[in-house]
């Protein structure tokens, strides 16, 4: 790994305004409350302060509220913070503008739940947004430079093949920097899980966690979920042999001072590591 800046987490709100059904957090006391920009900016100076060179905002949506996110970004250029950010939340309803002021704020990466390239396996999530939405967001996201890491659910009820193929072909042409893709685990409070298990109390500890949705009978085998993970992992290495990938690898060196960063450090790491090896043979015997 190479070495990295020091990093801290921030969380700015709690909660998520929408209400996807494969999330557990649909109880009342996960309402969504957002902290002011004043008071995460506060924050963020004390970060500074500290010593801390990046803030990772770990809120479930952490963007949603595109009027705090200008505040936030205005209050940072003004005050010429010298630190670098990332965030993880919704983004298809971010206009360019925005992604262009997070970028010269120093938001550098973000962590969007794509989820799924087929409209109706996202409407069965419920996820607020089409899948053309989420691959225009991703070209905005990039026009401004920032580093994306998109993550896919498969496995869900009512998924089809063709669905699955729907998110092969965005992630070979979307193709956000960076793909992670997981089989669907049903949640406790989820909506999911009082569909397919029932609102029944449950029959014991060791069955209050998460459930992957293929050990449900009736739901997808695990043949057909290795070989979806198997197609996510093929469509994700294919994506790479389009020379588009190239332009951006090339972008994100020139603009983007964080991947520049860790770049830096890996190259740095790297040539100690060499200068170390050559240099053991000619050090004093033992």
């Amino acid at each position: 790994m190479p070495t990295m800046p020091r990093i801290a987490n921030v969380a700015s709100s709690r909660g998520c305004p929408y209400h996807c059904t494969f999330c557990p957090k649909m109880f009342p006391q996960w309402r969504y409350r957002m902290r002011s920009a004043e008071n995460i900016f506060q924050e963020i100076l004390t970060l500074q302060a500290a010593g801390f060179e990046m803030a990772f905002f770990q809120d479930e949506n952490f963007s949603h509220s595109i009027t705090r996110v200008e505040q936030l970004c205005h209050m940072i250029l003004e005050h010429n913070v010298q630190m670098r950010f990332a965030f993880q939340g919704t983004i298809h309803h971010l206009p360019e503008s925005v992604f262009q002021l997070l970028h010269r704020a120093g938001f550098d990466a973000l962590f969007v739940g794509l989820e799924s390239g087929s409209d109706a396996q996202l409407k069965r999530y419920g996820k607020p947004a089409t899948s053309k939405g989420l691959a225009e967001a991703v070209r905005r996201a990039k026009k401004a430079h920032m580093f994306i890491i998109g993550f896919f659910i498969f496995g869900a009820p009512g998924e089809t093949q063709q669905d699955f193929q729907a998110t092969q072909n965005f992630i070979r042409t979307a193709q956000p920097h960076i793909c992670g893709a997981t089989a669907l685990s049903i949640h406790p409070q989820a909506l999911l899980w009082e569909d397919l298990i029932g609102q029944d109390e449950l029959a014991s500890l060791e069955f209050s966690g998460p459930q992957k949705a293929y050990v449900i009978s009736g739901e997808h085998s695990k043949q057909v979920i290795s070989q979806w993970r198997r197609g996510f992992q093929q469509a994700f290495a294919q994506s790479w042999r389009n020379w588009r990938r190239l332009i951006d690898a090339i972008d994100l060196f020139l603009h983007n001072p964080s991947v520049r960063l860790v770049i830096k450090n890996a190259l740095k790491d790297v040539a100690a590591l060499l200068s170390r090896k050559v240099a053991k043979p000619f050090g004093k015997p033992r």
